[in-house]
């Protein structure tokens, strides 16, 4: 019996659940999408608080990692370990670059996860792990080196189709894509989600050059600190991995006047309930 059926028992049945993992940093980027989805059980897990909600046989686990992707990777790795979830989930705030196409409340899907500052360091900045010659992560006959692609997944391709990109409008939970919209003509409460590249870094960006040098280099939309851990966790149990970030701030801006975690958080969990609902988790 796994600890997850000691949690939560199998269906009367005795179909296996399918399970969800859903992982953010903290509890603030889960808390109203822990709510809305009904809990039925919490359990404590390495320090970190779990909820457990299910729906007839499918089971979402929803919590915490802890900042950074250490954390990150520690937390996943023993929760694919111990309860063997289907997929995973990442969500939660990131820092938009200024460069990019994102603006603060927008939402981005994760197309790959860059590592940002593996590798060599030297006075002009960071160098790929490629110049040390040894791969982060093997997959088969690829070797890895900086980035995780994911958009290369099964669910990715599922889920994009349900959540393409274009401008919405959230109400609550729902929201419904007008992808014709012109960003500076909406009205209420509206969000551009975009498909593209995150980069996930220890030190987040403290000013705009160095946000700005991150973008060039790297071509990523916005940064985050847990995504290629998680990624690395779930590349190595050969479970895919999604992930989705609402626009708290831009990366560099360290005046929080100007962050807005309500609105990212909210505009992310609008795009992850989609998910639950097409997968019949919600």
């Amino acid at each position: 019996m796994s600890n997850l059926d000691r949690i939560h028992p199998l269906t009367p049945t005795g179909m296996k659940p399918s399970r969800l993992v859903i992982l953010a940093a903290v509890a603030d980027e889960i808390r109203g999408l822990t709510s809305s989805l009904h809990p039925e059980k919490s359990f404590d897990f390495l320090g970190e608080t779990f909820f457990l909600s299910q729906r007839g046989d499918k089971t979402v686990i929803i919590g915490t990692t802890g900042l950074g992707k250490v954390n990150g990777a520690t937390v996943a790795s023993a929760l694919l370990q111990e309860f063997g979830p289907e997929q995973v989930w990442n969500i939660g705030c990131s820092g938009a670059y200024r460069e990019g196409p994102l603006r603060v409340g927008d939402v981005l899907i994760s197309t790959e996860t860059a590592l940002g500052d593996e590798g060599i360091l030297c006075a002009h900045g960071t160098l790929s792990p490629k110049e040390l010659g040894i791969p982060m992560v093997t997959r088969g006959q690829e070797t890895l080196f900086d980035n995780i692609p994911l958009v290369t997944q099964k669910i990715f391709q599922e889920l994009g189709k349900v959540t393409p990109p274009g401008t919405y409008w959230s109400n609550g939970t729902f929201s419904t894509p007008e992808g014709a919209l012109n960003w500076q003509e909406n009205r209420g409460d509206g969000f551009r989600l975009v498909h593209g590249p995150s980069l996930t870094v220890s030190l987040v960006s403290g000013d705009a050059q160095t946000a700005a040098q991150r973008f060039e280099k790297s071509g990523a939309f916005a940064e985050n600190m847990e995504g290629s851990g998680i990624a690395q966790a779930c590349l190595r149990h050969q479970v895919p991995m999604m992930e989705c970030r609402g626009m708290s701030n831009l990366a560099g801006d360290r005046d929080k006047g100007h962050w807005h975690f309500t609105k990212a958080f909210a505009h992310c969990h609008t795009v992850v309930v989609m998910w639950l609902k097409h997968l019949n988790f919600y």
